[in-house]
């Protein structure tokens, strides 16, 4: 019973770990993504 909950310990740990990764990933692109897309409407109305 205690292997098991260290398991589940250690897959819910990787589990955030992953969540925690993409989210932050998804959160620098749109950023990214918002700030080019600024840019390229300014450039346009010059």
């Amino acid at each position: 019973m205690a292997t098991f909950s260290l398991k589940l310990k250690r897959t819910l740990t990787f589990l955030v770990f992953l969540f925690d990764y993409f989210v932050t990933k998804l959160t620098f692109v749109i950023i990214k993504g918002s700030f080019s897309f600024d840019f390229m409407k300014k450039s346009n109305y010059k």
